[in-house]
């Protein structure tokens, strides 16, 4: 705020170029052609941005009366992914260069049904901090901890097996989320990729100047973005 009072944070520009039109141009560059998008607060404002643009990607907008949170939200799309053996799951608050192939890639490489983004913060107290083993294997987590063990936190990347909500129960009524209600209870089969690209949480109005100027000292970061 008061940015956020007349447009919603996935529309913020950066760099004069709308946020979500990042992760667009990020998974366009990397083959995935398919995205669905919850809208609640000021969504009207996102319809209109979808529906006067081209992005190449077919993208199914799923509106939300009363937020049902992060793995409400992914609890009930689920039957978009009933053909997918995994999907991917991002924050569209965050602004990031990840190479997505790379991350695709790892999730491929082990036996684990999860795998979590994790980034280096600066203030672990306003992040989820997970505890890994000798492997980068979550063995604990905890949302924003007062006394954080590092600064390794979550950066709201993840590629969830599909299989795994067939096996879990929720008995809560209300919103949902991924982080306080869904990584603890899989603690030890979830996998830590560390990302080395670019992302930051523009959560804040110093992160959103951040992330402003990092564009435009870094062009060359974010090349696959289009400038119209």
């Amino acid at each position: 705020m008061p940015l956020t009072n007349k447009i919603p944070k996935c529309l913020v520009p950066i760099n004069n170029v709308p946020l979500i039109k990042y992760w667009f141009a990020l998974f366009s560059q990397y083959g995935i052609n398919e995205v669905i998008i919850n809208t609640h607060y000021l969504a009207e404002e996102v319809n209109k941005y979808l529906a006067k643009n081209d992005f190449g990607l077919e993208i199914i907008i799923e509106y939300e009366p009363e937020l049902l949170g992060s793995l409400g939200s992914l609890l009930r799309y689920l039957p978009h992914f009933i053909d997918e053996e995994s999907f991917l799951t991002c924050y569209a608050d965050n602004l990031t260069n990840l190479d997505l192939d790379k991350f695709i890639l790892f999730h491929k490489s082990h036996k684990y049904p999860v795998t979590m983004g994790l980034f280096h913060c600066i203030d672990p107290t306003k992040c989820g901090i997970p505890t890994l083993n000798n492997k980068n294997v979550v063995t604990e987590f905890v949302e924003k901890p007062r006394n954080p063990k590092s600064n390794l936190a979550n950066a709201g990347i993840y590629i969830f097996d599909k299989e795994i909500f067939d096996k879990i129960k929720f008995n809560q009524i209300g919103q949902l989320d991924i982080g306080n209600d869904l990584i603890p209870i899989l603690v030890g089969k979830i996998k830590a990729a560390i990302i080395d690209d670019y992302i930051i949480d523009i959560g804040s109005k110093e992160d959103y100047i951040k992330a402003n100027d990092y564009v435009s000292l870094n062009p060359n970061d974010f090349n696959h973005i289009p400038s119209t």
